[in-house]
């Protein structure tokens, strides 16, 4: 009787580790025809998304969507082709949904920067002009979408459902280069204080609080911040060589450099040269979902090494990145894009014609 119950345990145990092999994700990657259109799959079971890269003639064109594993493969079902002239996109259904991937004399587009007659032949998209919603302090504002943090030289002014303004400092301040923010925290030193500063405010954004963290030390205007990992914010003073951890939650700060040697995240910890890094200035590096680029003036979304136009408009900066959305200047105008939908007016400020570094800042 008790041979059979180990007997049966260890069955047990065995069809238990047989399904976990089974249904666990994997990666893998491989090749099946739809249409007659060659389709390259591939899962990444660390970052929990799929790749497809559909090639047609001398094009690639590829798709990126998160998703849970499944066992199924071959996941691309459907692609429909339209191509008029130097235009083609394929409508391709993967995973229950349907997206639409174009180009433009070979060159990966938005389907949303075509031709007005093409959108309108193949996809019933009209040219929509964005209705202004309101206007505070002369910031004309398209979308409440988000809460946005405007730098006003004194403080910011704030626009959401309710706009209003955060007053802070005597003077003004004209370039406010040394401020960050995290996504819930802003953080900028005491900017009253005129050669140095020994205080930093920290506005908790869901809160709508403003803290102040003191430091004992005099810290130089010739700082800057190196990223934000874990609720911690990490500064360096290049003039005096120190790093400094900013713990958000503690509301705490401490010295960390050593040695001339400080802590950096280039998506891993290591540790790097405070002269290297005062010669030439890094930040954090970070694995981004997704990773978009400015190359002369124009805004690219880069997938699997490869570039996709998302803005026919003349981009002087990336001002935020969040998952799967861009935000971005154009002349006085912000804008925002997401992957798969199209470009929308945000706000317009004609003060961005002249000061707009570190001016903005968004919180979703």
């Amino acid at each position: 009787m008790k041979r059979i119950t180990v007997l049966i345990g260890l069955l047990i145990v065995l069809f238990s580790f047989f399904l976990y092999i089974l249904f666990s994700p994997k990666n893998y990657r491989i090749k099946y025809k739809v249409n007659g259109t060659e389709v390259v799959e591939n899962y990444y079971k660390r970052n929990k998304y799929y790749l497809f890269t559909i090639n047609y003639k001398t094009v690639k064109y590829p798709l990126k969507i998160y998703n849970e594993y499944t066992r199924k493969r071959k996941l691309v079902k459907k692609i429909t082709i339209n191509e008029e002239d130097n235009i083609v996109c394929l409508n391709v259904n993967a995973l229950s949904k349907t997206s639409i991937l174009c180009s433009e004399d070979n060159e990966l587009k938005d389907l949303n920067l075509l031709n007005t007659k093409y959108l309108e032949e193949y996809y019933g998209i009209a040219n929509e002009k964005a209705s202004k919603l309101g206007e505070y302090k002369k910031i004309g504002i398209y979308d409440k979408s988000n809460d946005y943090f405007i730098w006003n030289y004194k403080g910011f002014y704030h626009l959401s459902e309710d706009n209003d303004s955060i007053d802070i400092f005597n003077d003004d301040n004209y370039k406010n280069y040394l401020s960050y923010q995290t996504d819930r925290y802003l953080i900028f030193p005491d900017y009253d204080s005129e050669y140095y500063f020994q205080k930093l405010y920290i506005y908790d954004v869901q809160k709508e609080k403003l803290n102040t963290l003191d430091i004992e030390d005099e810290v130089s205007y010739e700082s800057y911040f190196l990223g934000h990992l874990d609720n911690k914010v990490y500064l360096l003073d290049k003039k005096n060589k120190k790093e400094y951890e900013i713990n958000l939650k503690k509301e705490t700060i401490k010295e960390i450099s050593d040695d001339n040697y400080i802590k950096f995240y280039n998506k891993k910890w290591t540790e790097i040269s405070i002269n290297k890094l005062i010669n030439n200035e890094q930040t954090f590096t970070y694995k981004e979902r997704y990773d978009y680029i400015l190359e002369d003036e124009t805004l690219y979304l880069v997938l699997d090494k490869i570039n996709i136009q998302v803005s026919n408009l003349k981009v002087k900066k990336i001002v935020y990145i969040n998952d799967d959305t861009v935000y971005y200047l154009s002349d006085n105008k912000l804008y925002s894009y997401k992957y798969l939908d199209k470009e929308k007016l945000l706000l317009q400020y004609n003060e961005w014609n002249f000061n707009y570094n570190n001016h903005i800042f968004i919180f979703n």
